[in-house]
C-alpha cells in the first residue's frame, strides 16, 4: 500500500495526539443569511495567520467540543497552524493543522461532529491595551457551517491540491548547502521502516504530519511550496475588503449557524443589562460603571471599617470600667492589696477570662483585714490596728509625694520603718492575727 493510500485510510479515524489538517474557510465571496456578502480574501487569510504567527492571542487557540464556539466546553483540539493552500478543486483555502485531544478524536471518529467553525474577532493586549482585529481566537466543532463548501473535517487532507504525502525520493537536495540533508535521510529511513511494519495503519500518518512540519521548516530543498508561510504575502497587515468578514469593531466573526449575534455582543449586552445600562452601551460607559461602582464599594467598606473600629474602642472602654469597679470591690473588701492593682489590671488586657476566674475566687478570702480593732499592747505607738492597712495608707502617700508607682513607694516604706516591715510580715503569714 502507497504513502498516499495509507495516508487517506487513516484519515478515516484519528486518535488523540494526531495533528491532521482541517480547513478554515475557502478563499472568495460567499453568501448566507447571517452574512449576506461574506468576502473572505487572501488579504484576510495573511492577516490571520500574521497574527497567529506573532502570537497575538496570548493562547493556543482551541477547538472546542461545543458545536457552538463555547470555549468553557473541553477541548477536542488545538490549533498548531494556520496556512493558505491550493484546493484540489481550484482556488485557495485557509487551513489550519490541529492537534486532537481524547474528546475530539471520540467525537470526530464518531461521527458526532462532521465540520468546524471558525471564530475571528479582536484581541486586546493585557499589558498594553492594544486591540488587534482578524485573530483567530477559536475553532468548534459543528454540523452547521455558514460556509457549506466546507469539507468534512476527515476529508480536509484530500481537498488540499498538493497532498503532505510527498515521496522523500521527489526531493532534490543540495548536499552542499543544506545542514539537514543527513537528517532528512534518517527520516526518510524510519518512514520507510514505519510504512513496512504498520502496513498503512493509523501510526503512518502522524509520522507523515511530522514530516510536513519538517518541511515547511526546510526552506533549502527543492519542493512544492510550503503552504504554512506567512511571510510570503507582504499584505500581512492590510486591511480585509469586506466588513461582513472583519465583523463589527470589538465584536467577533463566527462562521457557524449557531447564531445569529456575535459571542462578544452577547457578553457587552449582557453586561450592560447587569449594570442597568442601555443594551447599545458603548464601552467606554460600561467601564465609567464599573469604575463608579469599585469607588461607591470601596467607600462603603471604609465606612464599614470605621464604624467596626469604632465600636472596638467602645467595648474596650466598657470593659475597662468593668474591671475598675470589679478590683474597686475587691480592694475595698480587703480580698487584694492595693499595690496589687497594676498586676490585676495587666491581667485583665492580657487574659481577660483568666482575670474573671481569679477575682471570683479571690471573693472567697480576704487578704487584708480593714477592721478597726485599736492598738494592741506589743505595739502602743501605732494609729493602725492592722499593718496591711498602714503599709497601704503610708505606700499611697509616698507614691503621691515622691511621684512613684505604688509598688516602688511600698518598697521604699518598708525599708525605712523596719518595725512595720516586721509587723506586715508577720500578719502575711498569720493573718488572723492582730497587730
Amino acid at each position: 500500500m502507497s504513502f498516499q493510500d495509507s495516508y487517506r485510510l487513516a484519515l478515516e479515524k484519528v486518535a488523540a495526539g494526531d495533528v491532521t489538517p482541517i480547513m478554515l474557510w475557502p478563499i472568495g465571496t460567499f453568501k448566507s443569511a447571517k452574512y449576506p456578502n461574506l468576502s473572505l480574501t487572501r488579504e484576510l487569510a495573511d492577516e490571520v495567520i500574521a497574527n497567529f504567527a506573532g502570537g497575538i492571542l496570548g493562547t493556543e487557540p482551541v477547538v472546542d467540543s461545543s458545536g457552538r464556539h463555547d470555549t468553557s466546553a473541553p477541548a477536542a483540539g488545538w490549533v498548531k497552524r494556520v496556512y493558505v493552500a491550493p484546493m484540489a478543486s481550484g482556488g485557495e483555502a485557509a487551513f489550519a493543522d490541529v492537534q486532537w485531544t481524547e474528546v475530539g478524536a471520540q467525537k470526530v471518529n464518531g461521527r458526532e461532529y462532521q465540520y468546524n467553525s471558525v471564530e475571528l474577532g479582536p484581541v486586546i493586549d493585557n499589558v498594553t491595551g492594544e486591540k488587534t482585529d482578524n485573530v483567530l481566537r477559536s475553532v468548534t466543532l459543528t454540523n452547521t457551517p455558514v460556509i457549506r463548501l466546507l469539507p468534512r473535517i476527515l476529508a480536509a487532507g484530500d481537498a488540499i491540491a498538493e497532498p503532505v504525502t510527498v515521496a522523500l525520493s521527489e526531493i532534490t537536495v543540495a548536499e552542499d548547502e543544506d545542514p539537514m540533508a543527513s537528517l532528512l535521510a534518517d527520516l526518510e529511513a524510519v518512514i520507510s521502516k514505519a510504512d513496512e511494519t504498520l502496513r498503512g495503519k493509523p501510526g503512518v500518518r502522524a509520522i507523515r504530519t511530522y514530516l510536513r512540519e519538517v518541511r515547511a521548516k526546510a526552506s533549502a530543498h527543492s519542493m512544492t511550496e510550503d503552504p504554512g508561510d506567512p511571510a510570503a504575502s507582504d499584505s500581512a497587515s492590510s486591511e480585509p475588503d469586506s466588513q461582513d468578514a472583519k465583523g463589527d469593531e470589538g465584536h467577533s466573526t463566527t462562521l457557524a449557524d449557531g447564531s445569529a449575534e456575535p459571542k462578544e455582543g452577547d457578553h457587552m449586552k449582557t453586561v450592560a443589562l447587569k449594570l442597568k445600562l442601555a443594551e447599545d452601551a458603548t464601552e467606554e460607559v460600561i467601564l465609567a460603571e464599573v469604575t463608579r461602582l469599585e469607588e461607591s464599594r470601596d467607600a462603603e467598606k471604609l465606612r464599614a471599617d470605621e464604624a467596626t473600629a469604632s465600636l472596638a474602642e467602645v467595648k474596650k472602654a466598657k470593659r475597662a470600667g468593668e474591671v475598675e469597679v470589679v478590683l474597686a470591690e475587691l480592694i475595698s473588701g480587703g480580698h487584694v492589696a492595693p499595690g496589687q492593682k497594676g498586676t490585676w489590671l495587666a491581667l485583665a488586657e492580657a487574659a481577660p477570662e483568666q482575670f474573671d476566674a481569679m477575682a471570683e475566687a479571690a471573693k472567697q478570702h480576704k487578704v487584708i483585714d480593714l477592721g478597726e480593732h485599736g492598738a494592741s499592747g506589743g505595739n502602743e505607738g501605732s494609729a493602725y490596728a492592722n499593718p496591711s492597712v498602714e503599709l497601704a495608707e503610708k505606700a499611697k502617700a509616698r507614691a503621691a509625694k515622691d511621684g512613684l508607682k505604688y509598688a516602688a513607694a511600698e518598697k521604699l516604706v518598708l525599708a525605712e520603718d523596719p518595725d512595720l516591715k516586721t509587723r506586715y510580715f508577720d500578719y502575711r503569714v498569720n493573718p488572723g492575727k492582730e497587730a
